[in-house]
């Protein structure tokens, strides 16, 4: 899925959502990728998950996932360094709530 913003068309919103409600309709229990939505409602990452850990419950309403990575500083094998970022992932009812508030 593509991420939104409050410039996407329509179309692209409208698709977005029915293929959320298709994996919810799988029970899928948290379909939703806060990368993909935050920008629609919040000017930045950053706030979106503060406003996410302040007003939801995780495990719920969301999960956080720490994708596994390794940092080799002195085989150069990989040069990512600093923290890990977290992927969050949302309910329907919590995105639901996120985009209405």
């Amino acid at each position: 899925m593509n991420q939104l913003s409050k410039s996407s068309a329509n179309t692209e919103i409208k698709a977005y959502f029915s293929e959320v409600l298709r994996l919810a309709s799988n029970n899928e229990e948290f379909p939703v990728n806060l990368d993909e939505v935050y920008p629609l409602v919040y000017p930045r990452k950053d706030h979106a998950v503060r406003g996410l850990k302040s007003d939801f419950i995780e495990g719920e309403d969301f999960i956080i996932q720490n994708p596994d990575y390794q940092v080799f500083p002195k085989n150069e094998e990989n040069k990512k360094t600093g923290r890990s970022t977290e992927a969050y992932y949302l309910s329907v009812p919590c995105l639901e709530y996120l985009i209405a508030k």
